[in-house]
């Protein structure tokens, strides 16, 4: 019977086919088939087909059986399947599939498209594309999405969906995470009934022609409607291992699957499906890259209940492979993004752990320098409040410059002891150093300090000092060293006519002192780093001065505030508690 079959010169239409008779038995095929095979014909004729497929397909002997029950009609066009040749090798070929009646027998034609040769150099090269892929996980995390990516998902659900694209209902997309070994839901578009469905239709066959246009409407439209699919689809979780789920075997065997309710065996196994997706008929598409699944597109016609045609499932599958392409094309490029974002963020704090360390080698060397100074200044400052007291004290209490000598005198002294504090790192402990001092005095002692620069910018001090301070429990030279500091940066902050503002006071268990001005403010932008060590808005600072204001204030159990405008001004609050035990730096 095939014989006549033959007769009809199929190698004139055909390249590769064989034909199957109604036991799925090897009873022809043609010269092509035969050497892309290998085998000789007493080695294939004659044996069942599923010889041809490789042995690790755990649906070997009923491929054929389940593809036809899952394929409406009685041919099968264009399906990708793997075969085994003689020698061992594997066979990437896509192939057609037609039911051929004849004297009450079903004999099946299955002709070959596209026959690709996997050689072993090719395994090894996608071995190694494979490796890559794990080792930069393109789908690592598929819910860190990108714009970019969403666009990219935007474009292939509205492409499968639109009258302007292949015109299905509803489409899901299922990607997956290999940071959970599972396929996951990600987005999906399409009415909830009939009645959304005219609305979004009639939109859409008002709207634009362009794909830019159509994906604006939707976007649009994504508001009102896809709200319970896109809930259920990205609620959707299912771990690879699951191999009895028919989303894992679709992505394992890389091929389409119909799933219609039906068909008595599909509704059996699948109605969660019909129930969840609350349709009666859908296509599965593996999305399959450089041969490794990487996704899913779930496609229906569940609110017209058109049939899937050929042309329905061919242009689906041809689809599919452009779109897997963009998908992991987008994904690459945001990988490839991130990695050029981390690189520059790490090239932007070398260079400022650069800048930072050679300011701190500057520092190092002022620091060195400073050092220097004081032991050269110490000296020169001791005579001067030596000559200072003996001159005040050979004078009469009446003398007009009696309290300006006695100021040069205390001055000194409170100089030589942060000279001391410079060169030793640590208070020296004397019996002439009180661990006490009355705010009020050394508040007027600093101020009178910067005299000259006050006249000079002709700035307004106002002192509002609390009477009868307690006194507080910090060194004198210390408060000295804070104050100076504090009020120093003050007056640089401000030009002529500003107004410096200090306030003394307690409050329950605490001393507060405020400094504010009218200069020109913090930036925002350096607020930050206002603490940190070496940092300075000066050309001529050292970034030390508020360091050893909070390192002070901290010696002390004190805190420390600060507010500015920007362009305004800035206070700076200090509190300390009355009553404390002190560690000395």
């Amino acid at each position: 019977m095939y014989k006549k079959l033959i007769a009809k010169n199929l190698d004139l239409l055909l390249k590769s086919w064989l034909l199957l008779d109604e036991n799925d038995l090897i009873v022809h095929w043609s010269t092509a088939a035969q050497q892309a095979l290998g085998y000789e014909p007493q080695e294939i004729l004659n044996q069942p087909f599923f010889h041809l497929l490789p042995d690790y397909r755990i649906d070997r002997e009923t491929y054929l059986q389940r593809l036809f029950q899952e394929t409406p009609g009685n041919s099968i066009i264009l399906n990708r399947v793997k075969l085994r040749n003689q020698n061992g090798v594997i066979l990437e070929v896509e192939l057609s599939i037609y039911s051929i009646p004849e004297e009450g027998k079903n004999f099946k034609l299955i002709a070959f498209e596209k026959i690709t040769e996997i050689a072993e150099l090719q395994q090894y090269t996608n071995n190694k594309q494979l490796e890559l892929l794990d080792r930069f996980h393109f789908f690592y995390d598929v819910h860190s999405h990108s714009d970019h990516l969403r666009d990219i998902y935007d474009a292939v659900l509205v492409s499968a969906t639109s009258g302007h694209g292949l015109k299905f209902n509803r489409a899901y997309l299922l990607l997956i995470d290999q940071a959970d070994n599972a396929l996951k839901g990600i987005q999906a578009i399409g009415p909830a009934s009939k009645e959304e469905a005219g609305n979004i239709y009639d939109q859409f066959g008002k709207a634009p022609k362009t794909l830019t246009e159509m994906i604006a409407l939707y976007r649009e439209q994504r508001q009102h409607s896809d709200l319970w699919i896109n809930e259920m689809i990205r609620g959707l979780q299912v771990g690879l291992s699951n191999l009895d789920n028919i989303f894992i075997q679709t992505l394992y065997q890389q091929r389409y699957c119909i799933l219609q309710q039906a068909s008595t065996d599909t509704a059996e196994n699948h109605q969660w499906f019909f129930r969840l997706f609350q349709t009666e008929a859908a296509v599965l598409v593996p999305l399959v890259w450089n041969g490794r699944s990487i996704g899913l597109l779930i496609v229906d016609n569940a609110i017209t209940g058109n049939p899937f045609s050929y042309w329905d499932i061919n242009s689906l599958i041809n689809f599919t492979h452009a779109a897997c392409e963009v998908l992991v094309s987008m994904r690459l490029l945001t990988v490839l993004e991130k990695s050029i974002t981390a690189i520059n963020e790490a090239n932007l704090k070398l260079k400022e752990s650069q800048q930072s360390l050679l300011h701190q080698e500057k520092m190092a060397a002022k620091g060195q320098l400073l050092n220097q100074m004081a032991h050269e200044v110490r000296g020169p400052l001791a005579v001067i409040g030596g000559y200072a007291r003996r001159v005040s004290n050979k004078v009469e209490a009446d003398f007009p410059l009696k309290k300006d000598l006695e100021r040069i005198v205390e001055t000194a002294k409170t100089l030589e002891l942060v000279l001391n504090d410079i060169l030793d790192k640590e208070i020296i402990k004397s019996s002439e150093i009180s661990d006490h001092c009355d705010a009020a005095k050394v508040i007027h002692k600093v101020v009178h300090l910067f005299e000259e620069e006050i006249l000079q910018k002709k700035v307004s001090v106002n002192l509002n000092l609390q009477g009868n301070l307690p006194p507080l429990p910090v060194p004198e030279h210390h408060l000295f060293e804070i104050l100076n500091n504090l009020i120093r940066n003050a007056l640089e902050s401000m030009t002529e006519n500003g107004l410096l503002l200090i306030i003394a006071q307690s409050s329950g268990n605490k001393e507060i002192l405020t400094i504010q001005d009218t200069g020109i403010g913090i930036p925002v932008k350096v607020a930050n780093k206002l603490f940190s060590p070496y940092f300075t808005t000066k050309a001529e600072g050292t970034g030390l001065g508020l360091i050893v204001v909070k390192k002070l204030v901290k010696c002390y159990n004190g805190a420390i505030e600060y507010h500015s405008i920007e362009g305004k001004g800035t206070t700076f609050t200090i509190s300390f508690p009355l009553t404390q035990s002190t560690s000395p730096i």
